[in-house]
């Protein structure tokens, strides 16, 4: 388990992609735990910015549905 956090939300997001691009390419089940309001961004950013079509092994959910 990796946890990331910076005060800086451009260096997170820029760590988060990265580490999201990596996964994908390397097809390793990852999950991606946010903020409720911040689930669709981050989801529609790591196509935007991994350069793909959709991801089966990553998953982006908030910490509400992780707990229901």
């Amino acid at each position: 388990m990796e946890i990331i956090y910076s005060s800086h939300y451009h260096a997170l997001q820029a760590q988060l992609y990265r580490m999201a691009g990596q996964a994908l390419k390397q097809n390793r089940p990852t999950l991606i735990l946010v903020p409720a309001q911040a689930s669709f961004l981050v989801e529609s950013g790591i196509l935007r910015e991994c350069g793909v079509q959709g991801f089966l092994e990553l998953e982006v959910m908030s910490f509400e549905k992780l707990t229901s």
